[in-house]
């Protein structure tokens, strides 16, 4: 039976997308999923998003940011054993459940982000044989979350994945070249930074400010050092607390202000009244551009990073930012133009966090333009929408039977 001609421009539906992260928990990779399933345009993509459940004290992100344009319409299907605690249980019923929810719907792309849903996902799609494969890498878990033993085994696994993968993205140069040094194929890999709703953010009179410090109940002669992240060992809130009791040797009037939570929450409280330093504890915000409105620094302390949005956001809100040097930080902050770069260790962050408080106007809003220009939302879906025509056109035969089995399938 001769083959059926290839279907002109014209006549090519949509590319069917799934895209599959392992929870909507607070952070960069949920609000990149939900930024690129609500922005993608409905004429050439139909997008739809895979998500587990979060563990507690992680916050749901579709919750929190209720009411902000990123979110609307992003209806997400729910896989309740899907989520990122190990479960050899769990994950193989979710990972059945992604298989049956591919040979269903015989997506185009399968987009995946975060590890669990990266193994999980792309397994699942290159089973059901899907034709573009893409995984982002927002951090790594190559460090700063096991032992060296078990780091090793995991990019082992990592390079095997991206054998099977058509593209993995880096969200930074430095993180593209972390993964050649280990043994990645680098023409597999595409650097395309975060993109984020940065309209929210903007900078605040002195008024406003210090109405903000008023409603958390800051002092208006404080010293308010922002932490703004999850409560796990990656992030080292501990050395956060450390760091601001080594500036409170400087300035007696110093405050560390924590907006978010997790398993280390009553650590960083124990900490804290170890170490004598005054500590608001926030909790998950949806008004961020209210707290960033009252802080005079935000500062991180993570092990490992990819591209911190806390440290985007608070630019973007005109806030002056240090953090220790890892990951993308350093791309980040343009190797320390635009905010103060730290090593490891209580003295050096505390020093960090003293010189960004004392940064210029015109630095800030250098730093301002900077992430407004760099890391917008509009930029990231073009970006990605580009990145998947380029990769679905180098495997349209492909996706030519598989949308005509598709139209079949769904017609009879």
């Amino acid at each position: 039976m001769a083959e059926r001609p290839e279907l002109t421009e014209a006549e090519r539906p949509p590319l069917r997308v799934v895209r599959v992260i392992a929870r909507l928990n607070i952070g960069g990779p949920a609000i990149q999923a939900a930024v690129l399933t609500s922005g993608l345009d409905t004429r050439r993509f139909e997008s739809t998003l895979v998500t587990g459940t979060e563990d507690d004290r992680e916050g749901n992100m579709l919750s929190l940011a209720s009411g902000e344009d990123f979110v609307a319409g992003v209806e997400p299907v729910v896989i309740p054993a899907l989520g990122r605690s190990p479960s050899p249980l769990r994950d193989a019923l979710a990972f059945l459940s992604l298989l049956r929810f591919m040979r269903k719907l015989r997506p185009d792309v399968v987009h995946t982000h975060t590890a669990k849903a990266g193994t999980l996902g792309r397994l699942a799609a290159w089973l059901t044989g899907v034709p573009v494969i893409v995984h982002t890498f927002h951090g790594n878990v190559f460090s700063g979350y096991f032992s060296p033993a078990v780091s090793r085994l995991i990019v082992t696994w990592e390079r095997a994945l991206s054998r099977i993968s058509t593209a993995v993205i880096a969200i930074s140069q430095r993180q593209a070249d972390e993964l050649v040094d280990l043994g990645f194929a680098e023409s597999k890999i595409r650097v395309i930074p975060l993109g984020l709703p940065l309209g929210r953010f903007k900078t605040r009179s002195a008024e406003d400010c210090a109405m903000a410090r008023q409603a958390l109940g800051i002092a208006p002669d404080s010293v308010a050092v922002g932490f703004v992240a999850r409560l796990v060992p990656v992030k080292n809130p501990e050395l956060m607390v450390e760091a601001v009791a080594e500036l409170a040797k400087v300035h007696s009037n110093v405050c560390l202000v924590v907006a978010g939570d997790g398993p280390l929450r009553e650590a960083v409280v124990e900490a804290a009244s170890l170490h004598g330093v005054e500590l608001k504890m926030l909790g998950w915000r949806s008004d961020l551009g209210e707290v960033y409105g009252a802080l005079d620094v935000v500062a991180l302390s993570s092990h490992n990073e990819g591209l911190p949005v806390a440290l985007i956001e608070a630019m973007a809100s005109g806030v002056p930012v240090a953090s220790t040097d890892v990951g993308g930080v350093a791309d980040l902050l343009e190797n320390g133009q635009i905010g103060e770069l730290a090593k490891a260790d209580p003295r050096s962050l505390a020093n960090a966090i003293e010189s960004a408080m004392r940064s210029s106007k015109s630095r800030t809003e250098r730093a301002r333009e900077s992430v407004l220009n760099r890391f917008g939302e509009e930029r990231l879906v073009s970006d990605i929408a580009n990145l998947y025509e380029e990769l679905a056109e180098s495997k349209h035969r492909r996706i030519s039977r598989r949308s005509r089995r598709y139209a079949m399938a769904q017609t009879g």
